[in-house]
């Protein structure tokens, strides 16, 4: 799931971007570290599944496929997968493999992350905030939207305003249906007022 950052061959140490990308979408996690540039950037897999009573693994294994296949796509090359079958994440109880993927990440092993979706990793916001903790996400963020990725607003606490626009260039359009709909500016949130979301002139109406 994480993965290095650039890809230049760079004969030195330096700092680079340890990435998560999502099969659903890319993901908002960054983890920087002091680590050698490599030709390839070889990242991890993480797959999960909470219930497999039959112990088929079937669900995993259509996870690391998709996931083998986005990486692929992506240009990197796969390091090591890890996979907890049958295991939950919101019951508390460890999960083997996902320790051992944050040590490695921790320890600058890997350089990319790639998971089926964010609830594959995680479903506590402690452990997300661990994943956090790791990494500058303004960087992703930018990155995310390079890549022609978007943010899943439905769960997005931080995202810039001006990286959205990156990311939804159709955002003007929207903001037009908008006003016309919504001319005094009712409808609105504390995501919308944050991400700028509101037209000039409904802002004003409002008094932001």
């Amino acid at each position: 799931m994480f993965c290095t950052g650039p890809t230049a061959v760079r004969a030195i140490w330096r700092s680079t971007t340890l990435i998560c990308v999502t099969v659903r979408r890319v993901a908002q996690l960054a983890v920087q570290h002091a680590v050698p540039q490599l030709e390839t950037v070889v990242a991890a897999v993480y797959a999960r599944i909470s219930s497999d009573p039959n112990d088929t693994s079937l669900g995993v294994a259509r996870q690391v496929k998709d996931c083998q296949e986005l990486s692929r796509r992506m240009g990197w090359r796969v390091g090591e997968t890890f996979i907890d079958n049958d295991v939950s994440a919101s019951n508390g109880r460890p999960r083997p493999q996902y320790q051992a993927m944050m040590q490695a990440l921790s320890c600058g092993e890997l350089g990319a992350l790639v998971v089926w979706d964010v609830d594959r990793l995680t479903r506590t916001p402690r452990e997300l905030e661990d994943v956090v903790d790791l990494g500058r996400l303004d960087r992703l963020d930018e990155q995310v939207a390079e890549a022609g990725g978007r943010v899943y607003l439905t769960k997005d606490a931080r995202l810039r305003p001006d990286v959205l626009a990156a990311m939804y260039p159709a955002l003007k359009r929207w903001r037009a249906i908008q006003a016309q709909l919504d001319p005094g500016g009712v409808l609105c949130s504390d995501l919308s007022r944050r991400l700028g979301l509101l037209p000039p002139s409904q802002k004003a109406a409002r008094g932001h």
